[in-house]
C-alpha cells in the first residue's frame, strides 16, 4: 500500500509542476528539477556525458 501512495504523490507533484510551469511559461522539467536542492550539486564525469549524449547525436546523422 505504501508504494501506491508514493506513486499517487509523485503523480500529483508532476501534474502540479506541469500546471505551474505552463502558467509561468517555463519548461516543466526545469521547474521540477529546480525545486530539488540536492540536484544542484550533482557532478558527472565527462565519460558519462559522452556515453549518454553521443549516441543521440549520431542517430540523426
Amino acid at each position: 500500500m505504501f508504494a501506491l501512495e508514493i506513486v499517487v504523490v509523485l503523480g500529483a507533484a508532476v501534474l502540479c509542476c506541469n500546471a505551474l510551469a505552463t502558467r509561468l511559461r517555463v519548461a516543466p522539467p526545469v521547474l521540477l528539477l529546480g525545486l530539488i536542492p540536492a540536484l544542484h550539486e550533482v557532478h558527472l564525469p565527462p565519460e558519462v556525458m559522452l556515453l549518454s549524449c553521443r549516441p543521440c547525436s549520431t542517430w540523426r546523422a
